[in-house]
């Protein structure tokens, strides 16, 4: 799930990061060493349950790639954070696909991490 944001940067992103094949592949390579190294010394369904507040951040991370084809930013984390309840649901209404992936990637993500096993076999 959390590797959804990087997957839809190295495939739709304009930035400079992954402008060329080498960096789409170094990119790719780094992306999923943050994500699934941990799990060597971490049991997955702990592991899944430290990632779970991260979620709320892919999903912004998602709609930003969507919007400007770069990666997020703090100040994009603030400015989605900082908006006040008016806008919130302006933006929602505008948005609702967005809204409506986010509730089910975290139901998903949820659903994933109570059926998964504890223990490393």
């Amino acid at each position: 799930m959390l590797l959804l944001p990087n997957f839809a940067f190295i495939f739709t992103g304009q930035d400079t990061a992954v402008i060329t094949i080498l960096k789409r592949v170094v990119f790719l390579i780094f992306a999923l060493s943050l994500i699934l190294l941990p799990l060597g010394f971490l049991r997955p369904k702990i592991y899944f349950w430290l990632l779970f507040p991260l979620i709320p951040l892919g999903i912004i991370d998602l709609f930003i790639i969507k919007i400007s084809g770069t990666q997020s930013t703090a100040m994009h984390y603030y400015a989605v954070l900082a908006t006040n309840y008016n806008e919130s649901i302006e933006f929602i209404e505008s948005n609702l696909y967005v809204f409506i992936t986010g509730i089910f990637m975290v139901i998903l993500y949820i659903s994933l991490a109570i059926n998964l096993n504890s223990d490393f076999n």
